[in-house]
This record gives structure tokens, C-alpha cells and sequence, in this order.
């Protein structure tokens, strides 16, 4: 098993574009890959989810979707 933590910026809210900033909460996500020499392949990544305090949207929290790190190994 490998630990992972995402970084960079916190992103933004996918329905109005504003900047996350407060954390809401953090959860592990699995990948799972092939076997490699007969033992199994797990990524285990930290992962974030965040308040939208942009007054106006519907949305309250969301979740960034770290995909390069499937894309690029």
C-alpha cells in the first residue's frame, strides 16, 4: 500500500467558480491497480472536501478530483 496526499491550491466550487478555502472535511480514497509480481496494487489518497461560502450557490461543499495522478504515473 501507498499513501498519497494531494497539493497544490484548494481549488474552486464547480457550480460558481469561487475559491475553497475552509477545509469541511478529509477521507481516504482507494485506487486499486493490477497486480505487479502477485502482490496488489493500492494507493491510498488523502483526500479533501470543502466549504463553498459563496452565498449564492446552491452548493455547499465539494470535493476536489486529484486525476493526474491516475493519467501520469
Amino acid at each position: 500500500m501507498v499513501d498519497a496526499a494531494g497539493c497544490g491550491p484548494p481549488g474552486r466550487c464547480p457550480q460558481c467558480d469561487h475559491p475553497g478555502v475552509r477545509v469541511h472535511s478529509r477521507y481516504w480514497r482507494h485506487i486499486v491497480d493490477l497486480p505487479v509480481g502477485g502482490r496488489k496494487i493500492v494507493v491510498r489518497l488523502r483526500a479533501c472536501r470543502f466549504f463553498c461560502d459563496q452565498g449564492q450557490c446552491r452548493r455547499r461543499t465539494f470535493a476536489l478530483l486529484r486525476t493526474r495522478i491516475l493519467i501520469h504515473p
